[in-house]
């Protein structure tokens, strides 16, 4: 086969541009500290680490929405235990007011207390988180509840929200106020309002009636309490769980992503003998010439 001068000179240059080709590529590994740069490089390993950005993408997402849902529900448990603490308060007055030592001066001044307790109540059940009202069920842009005439009218609804902390898993952060404060088994501002009547009427029995109505409204807080309180565990376990498999798929992804340092920077060395016998070698032979050898 002949071999003209072109081919030699063609050949050498491919040869010449492969070896810089390949160190071209482990200087830019080097400097992004990545062994993969690009899809060419490695298509199922590019796909395999797509993926796990994907799912690092979603963890963070859901790992957002439970640190979101962890504030709004220790914001609910802060006003549950005031609005309890605010019910035994209420408890103690009816106690004390319907023993046969209390009179009906005193019964007013206390009316008045529970008064006082009432609104404070009202203002609770109109509570926000950020700008949105704790209480309305899904209706978050207006008060929940407004006093009507001396009665507290619940404007929301009964439904409620949830926020998504993994690819199935779902936890309910909201209570609508007609499970906390006006639940038909322990309505809030009725108890309250029927001891305050009471009071004013210095109706001694009713007062001591209304002390039922105050315990199972107390129940109904108590119940929630316990309820938030698990949601509040079950973020806490899952964000742990997330983490944990935050931290599995980013060694995953190092494992197949990230460069070994040793390993390239022998590969290049040796690129680089490579480069310089070839250089060496094209060196040689475009020198060389027929004239060499006539004597």
């Amino acid at each position: 086969m002949r071999v003209t001068n072109r081919d030699l000179y063609y050949q050498l240059v491919r040869d010449i541009g492969n070896v810089s080709e390949k160190m071209i590529g482990l200087n830019k590994q080097l400097s992004s500290a990545k062994r993969i740069n690009k899809p060419s490089e490695d298509p199922v390993g590019m796909a395999s680490v797509l993926v796990s950005r994907t799912e690092l993408n979603a963890f963070g997402q859901f790992s957002r929405s439970i640190v979101y849902g962890r504030g709004w529900l220790n914001s609910t448990d802060t006003i549950l235990q005031e609005l309890d603490n605010l019910m035994a308060r209420a408890s103690e007055l009816a106690t004390s007011q319907s023993s046969n030592t209390a009179t009906a001066d005193t019964r007013a001044g206390t009316a008045e207390e529970v008064r006082e307790l009432y609104e404070h109540i009202l203002g609770l059940a109109n509570s926000k988180y950020g700008n949105k009202y704790m209480f309305g069920g899904t209706v978050t842009q207006t008060a929940p509840f407004e006093d009507v005439s001396g009665a507290a009218q619940y404007n929301g609804n009964d439904d409620s929200f949830s926020i998504k902390i993994g690819k199935t898993d779902t936890v309910q952060i909201s209570l609508p106020g007609s499970e906390v404060f006006t639940n038909p088994s322990g309505n809030v501002f009725t108890a309250l309002s029927n001891l305050e009547q009471a009071l004013r009427n210095n109706d001694q029995n009713a007062i001591r009636a209304s002390l039922d109505d105050i315990e199972a409204a107390t129940v109904v807080i108590s119940n929630n309490l316990a309820s938030i309180g698990a949601r509040q565990n079950r973020l806490d376990y899952t964000e742990t769980r997330l983490q944990t498999a935050k931290t599995n798929t980013k060694e995953q992804m190092s494992e197949i992503e990230d460069l070994d340092y040793a390993d390239a920077i022998l590969k290049l060395q040796n690129q680089q003998v490579i480069y310089q016998a070839t250089l060496k070698s094209a060196s040689m032979i475009t020198s060389m010439s027929l004239v060499d050898f006539i004597s």
